[in-house]
């Protein structure tokens, strides 16, 4: 009730459910999703008449240095809209893309966690090299500074968070599993067992 920005950061498919109750409650409130594949559209069969946005941010912005794709399209205001702009920026680059080039690009956004196998098999070969896998991961980081920043900080959140970052039976998941099923960890352990001989 305090809050003149609402986040809205349950699940996709929990949206409906959590959101539809506080129509009344949000009238005079701006609802920042987070949640992918909920467009603007969509949000607007929930909440009609309520100023909504959506949005894809990645985990650096844990640490000030991430990317989130912003929609174009949303019910805000042009006064909302400056006021959520500037808070996104806070947490790092915002980019504002049409509805379906937002879908499209938002899995890359996130896309890291994608890469996560490739990241615990720098670290398991540093280990082996004798070099700390945290300092792999700083100087060689494939998808910016910001994960190697967020790494840096916290070892888990770059190999162990699997089950924070992956709904049963979403999106990040299901392109973890196609990465595996291509052996992308056997084809980067090769590589890079190649690299050191």
């Amino acid at each position: 009730a305090a809050s003149d920005i609402v986040v809205a950061a349950v699940k996709p498919y929990m949206i409906e459910k959590v959101f539809a109750p506080l129509k009344d409650a949000l009238a005079d409130k701006v609802v920042l999703s987070v949640a992918w594949t909920w467009d603007s559209v969509k949000w607007e069969q929930v909440l009609p008449g309520v100023a909504h946005i959506s949005t894809v941010p990645n985990t650096p912005v844990s640490v000030g240095e991430g990317v989130i794709a912003c929609e174009k399209s949303s019910t805000l205001n042009g006064e909302q809209r400056a006021v959520v702009l500037d808070l996104l920026g806070k947490l790092g680059t915002v980019v504002e893309l049409d509805t379906s080039c937002c879908l499209w690009v938002a899995p890359w956004v996130v896309a890291p966690r994608h890469l996560s196998p490739w990241r615990l098999s720098l670290g398991r070969r540093g280990r082996q090299a004798r070099y700390p896998a945290r300092r792999c991961l700083s100087h060689c980081e494939p998808d910016g500074a910001g994960h190697g920043k967020a790494a840096a900080c916290d070892w888990s959140a770059s190999c162990g968070d699997e089950d924070a970052v992956c709904s049963p039976g979403g999106a990040t998941i299901k392109g973890v599993v196609a990465l595996e099923d291509a052996g992308m960890r056997s084809a980067l352990v090769k590589a890079i067992d190649a690299t050191l001989q």
